[in-house]
């Protein structure tokens, strides 16, 4: 809970700096990824604990669910890296 209040803050830190006119372009889109980056975090983090309360239910085992997360993100980032150039 902890790491997440954290990166969340970090987050509307990150976003503040690449929204205002302080820093420069370059930087600029550096941070752009580590904001997606973070936000990433924050989702994947969400949703694997609705899939893990889902687990006591659900017959899903966790390395089958850290491969789905893991596949799943790599796709993700490909297509913000598509979408972002």
């Amino acid at each position: 809970m902890a790491q997440e209040k954290a990166v969340i803050i970090t987050s509307i830190i990150i976003g503040a700096a690449v929204f205002s006119n302080i820093i420069s372009h370059e930087i600029k889109k550096y941070l752009r990824y580590v904001l997606l980056a973070f936000i990433l975090f924050i989702l994947l983090t969400r949703f694997g604990e609705i899939l893990l309360l889902m687990d006591a239910v659900a017959t899903i085992t966790w390395p089958t669910f850290k491969e789905w997360v893991i596949t799943g993100s790599q796709k993700l980032v490909k297509l913000l890296y598509l979408i972002t150039h």
